[in-house]
């Protein structure tokens, strides 16, 4: 029996772990998602710079400065002497090490402005951390030996979307959360004890908070409830007296502690804040609002506030926390010291929540809802009261209703927070549209006109984040009216978390997703309200890939060839309803196994044209007048591609000696079937230089180089234009250029698509005749499925198949080189990491000798069974004439493992040394 107590007792414990550990890692989570959100783009909450800027001149010892504006003198900065004074030791002990470490500190005393915004965002987790734990003393305190009510409460603060807000911000609003409750914790332990100290410990709490912002003063309401109830109770005036003594002391205490400057200059300071706190009540109020009597400004502005204030704090936990005010001052008769206690605090914390609320939203007629965020623990405890209440009712319906109710409360706050967690993952919309325009279009003396409508939200918690913005852009007509230009298009290169479905269509197309290898791409794709079907356009590189892609809760997988591509189409079932009555998003995700692959987001049959027609798809154009190909390459001209400049502090993109090469591209980058003409500003050395621009296969397949006629050049500056035309494959290939012959250096070069040319091409494309060579999708067509000697159903490691394997049967010594057909391909769920692995093939005598060594990277061979385009060119073996036996195999030159062989008529010999023979060679003079 005992036996039987202990282990419920530690499954109990167990439980109950979990439970906390659960609260606090989604606390977390929130609280982190985002943290230092588009920081590098700059893009920050309004009173960020003026209190990073305040934290700079605190830890360089200034404490006074002026600048003439209210905006900025008499501010509250008490948070940010916190800051201060936290951050001293820490840039310290990191000056040490490094002087340890290095000999000397390499670190400036007081960090760059862009890292003391790091650093103040993260100090605010410890102020929600500390914000958290005071809630948890409270809740201890209000409801003892109820361990489900206290998590309950704390579960409360912990997904509110709200609470999680003011961690996102290097501004002094959590200050007021932390010092609040704070002070809520020293007010228990003065209920609890009786000590005066802990009242006066409350009182400084308040202090600090009015320091850090002005709400903070609001929390003494708090303190002045408890007076007053303990004063009735024990029917002293003087009691009343003494606690508001004790508590006003502390107060001053704190603020004049956080405000070192009132010890500096004193008149001066309290006079700014005094202006301060009214120049921010009046802010953005109107004349109109101002000359109204204040019965109706207080009508208006409690019309105006309470649905946003009340829906950002949540409307069942607003509900609930007046509920369980008004139980607990209704109802509550204990005679008992400790419980009467604790009903009294709880009545001053509710009453304070309520009041503090009512007082806040009538003050002006637009007031922002982060600054009720030290609202949210308060209403939490109240509304604990009222589940509390619900408990003692008659079993099991009291706990019964209880149980449904706070799961209703936690219900409507987690999907808030969902919603918040959405938004807060992805850049600010405000960042996007300052830096759409310019990435797309040339800056140019056009008229702007806006591009792309960036109204994702709407009023949200935050009320700076995704403000409503439309991202503008030069001389955009001839992108407004053409929509998309029937031309090549890359990846936009910036990291995007949206797809925008409204809008032209760009050569550096947003709506084309990199996925890397064996990771998920996250996107928001922002389109019609409702959206119906979503056509995707799929595409891998060298390697064949496995595309899953989901969106709106549905899935598709996907099997792709090497410089392959396909479209697909999912219908959504789920959308996410924005701000923007005419947009909905849905969330894409898309991940690739094998290799990279890249996602297009098609919104028009005219898109999926144009992807089609640039894949080397026999797909019949759309045809263009002779107006339409004069605006297309109108915005051809404009648009930005590919563009190389030199580094900050150098002058010259690359050196070039002799034979040397230069990749102007990467894989990241990838080219469409098209013509390209690339502009390279180099200078010749002294002897001159022949240039070249080819185009690489990324694994170096043979048979996919290609490249432009050699350009001879004579010492001095030049700029040279080279033009490029190729076929869909290698479609992550890169261009590079190659001195063949001097040297030179390249200052600067761009690449675009020959937009001339490709619009003669798309002319002619509705003639007879056969196409150019650049629409098709390899540069040559031989047969796909060469015959070869039988492979002997050979498969190497897991899922990789021989499917075909051909080569000379008889070379000469003295031949030109052979061609090497070797055709693999996956099956369902074969192995990754498919780049490290190469075909090695051996040539034996009739003594078994290995006589020849050669080999080539797996790729080739992936390739060569999609194109049929030999997998290599190799010289013949320089041996004796005679008879000699060829195998085959694969190792990684990572491990220099060899790849298990599995054939239906395998040896002993074959399976121990892993290659398979696979014919005879014969060599002759």
């Amino acid at each position: 029996m005992r036996v039987r107590w202990i282990g419920q007792h530690t499954a109990r414990r167990v439980g109950w772990g979990m439970a906390w550990t659960a609260v606090l890692a989604v606390g977390l989570v929130l609280r982190v998602a985002g943290l230092y959100r588009d920081l590098d783009h700059g893009t920050v909450h309004p009173d960020e710079p003026k209190q990073v800027v305040a934290l700079e001149n605190f830890l360089h010892g200034t404490y006074v400065w002026y600048t003439g504006s209210l905006f900025y003198d008499g501010y509250p900065y008490g948070l940010n002497h916190v800051d201060e004074w936290l951050l001293r030791p820490v840039l310290a002990a990191r000056r040490g090490g490094q002087a340890l470490i290095h000999g000397r500190p390499d670190l400036d005393r007081v960090p760059p402005r862009a890292e003391l915004y790091r650093l103040a965002r993260a100090l605010r987790l410890l102020y929600a951390a500390i914000t958290l734990a005071a809630t948890v003393v409270v809740a201890r305190f209000l409801f003892p030996g109820r361990p489900g009510l206290r998590w309950l409460v704390v579960a409360v603060f912990a997904l509110s979307p709200l609470a999680a807000v003011v961690t996102h911000f290097a501004t002094g609003d959590i200050g007021v959360d932390m010092f609040v409750m704070l002070a809520m914790a020293g007010l228990c332990r003065h209920a609890e004890t009786r000590r005066w100290r802990w009242l006066i410990a409350a009182g400084f709490a308040v202090g600090a908070g009015f320091a850090c912002k002005f709400q903070g003063l609001l929390g003494g309401l708090a303190l002045a409830l408890f007076a007053m109830q303990d004063a009735a109770v024990r029917r002293s005036f003087r009691a009343f007296v003494t606690a508001g003594a004790a508590s006003l002391a502390g107060a001053a205490a704190g603020a004049i502690l956080l405000t070192p400057a009132s010890l500096i200059r004193w008149t001066r300071t309290w006079t700014d804040i005094w202006l301060n706190f009214g120049f921010i009540r009046n802010y953005n109020v109107t004349a109109e609002f101002m000359a109204l009597p204040r019965h109706e400004q207080v009508v208006r502005s409690v019309g105006s506030n309470l649905g946003p204030v009340a829906g950002s704090l949540g409307w069942g936990l607003g509900l609930a926390g007046v509920a369980g005010l008004v139980v607990v001052c209704l109802r509550h008769r204990s005679s008992a010291e400790d419980s009467a206690a604790r009903a009294r605090v709880l009545r001053s914390i509710g009453g304070m929540a309520v009041i503090a609320f009512l007082l806040s939203i009538t003050g002006k007629p637009n007031v922002q809802p982060f600054h009720f965020s030290w609202l949210v623990a308060p209403l939490a405890l109240g509304a604990g009261g009222a589940f509390a209440a619900l408990d003692r009712l008659p079993r099991p319906w009291g706990r019964t209703l209880g149980f449904g109710l706070g799961l209703l409360v936690l219900g409507e706050l987690a999907a808030g927070s969902e919603r918040e967690l959405f938004f807060w993952r992805r850049q600010d919309t405000l960042a996007l549209a300052r830096s759409f325009g310019p990435t797309v279009v040339r800056p140019s003396e056009g008229r702007s006109a806006p591009l792309r409508t960036l109204e994702f939200e709407g009023p949200n918690p935050a009320v700076f984040r995704n403000r409503p913005r439309r991202a503008w852009a030069d001389g955009a007509g001839d992108w407004l009216r053409i929509g998309q230009a029937p031309a090549p298009a890359i990846p936009y290169p910036e990291p995007l978390d949206w797809i925008v479905l409204n809008g032209p269509v760009f050569p550096r197309d947003d709506r084309m997703v990199l996925v890397p290898a064996d990771r998920a791409a996250r996107r928001a794709v922002v389109g019609p309200r409702d959206p119906g079907a979503l056509t995707l356009g799929l595409r891998s590189g060298g390697l064949p890939v496995r595309v899953s892609v989901q969106a709106g809760g549905v899935r598709r997988e996907v099997s792709l060839e090497p410089h392959a591509q396909e479209v697909v189409t999912l219908v959504p079932r789920r959308t996410r309803r924005s701000g923007n009555p005419d947009l909905g998003i849905v969330s894409l995700t898309a991940r690739s196994r094998g290799g990279p692959a890249w996602v297009t987001v098609l919104a028009s049959p005219g898109e999926e044209t144009r992807f089609r027609w640039f894949g080397g798809e026999s797909v019949a154009p759309p045809a263009l007048s002779e107006g339409g190909r004069n605006r297309v390459a109108s915005a051809m001209a404009q648009a930005r591609y590919l563009e190389g400049r030199p580094p900050t502090g150098t002058r010259v993109v690359a050196e070039l000696p002799r034979g040397d090469a230069f990749a102007l591209t990467g894989p990241d980058s990838p080219l469409e079937a098209g013509v390209y003409e690339v502009v390279c500003e180099v200078e010749a050395g002294p002897d001159g230089a022949v240039l070249r621009v080819d185009l690489d296969d990324r694994w170096g397949f043979p048979a996919l180089r290609s490249g432009s006629v050699p350009v001879d050049l004579e010492p001095g500056p030049h700029e040279v234009r080279f033009q490029v035309a190729k076929a869909f494959a290698p479609y992550d290939g890169r261009l590079v250029l190659r001195a063949l012959d001097g040297e030179a250096l390249l200052r600067r070069w761009s690449a675009a698509p020959a937009t001339a040319t490709m619009l003669e091409a798309l002319g002619q494309a509705h003639e007879p005749g056969p196409p150019p060579s650049w629409r098709r999708r390899w540069p040559e067509s031989p047969d796909r499925a060469p015959d070869g000697w039988p492979t002997r159903n050979a498969r190497f490691g897991r899922g990789l198949v021989l499917e075909a394997f051909r080569m000379p049967s008889v070379v000469s010594r003295s031949g030109d080189g052979m061609e090497i057909h070797c055709a693999m391909g996956l099956e369902p769920g074969a192995m990754d990491r498919l780049e490290e692995h190469h075909v090695f093939l051996h040539l034996r005598d009739g003594d078994g000798e290995q006589v020849w060594v050669e080999g080539f990277p797996l790729p080739f061979a992936l390739v060569s069974a999609a194109s049929g385009l030999p997998a290599a060119r190799l010289d013949p073996p320089d041996l004796p004439p005679g008879e000699y036996t060829l195998e085959i195999g694969v190792w990684n030159v990572r491990t220099t493992l060899r790849l298990p062989v599995r054939a239906d008529d395998r040896s002993r010999q074959e399976r121990r040394h892993r290659r398979l023979e696979v014919g005879r060679l014969r060599v002759e003079e």
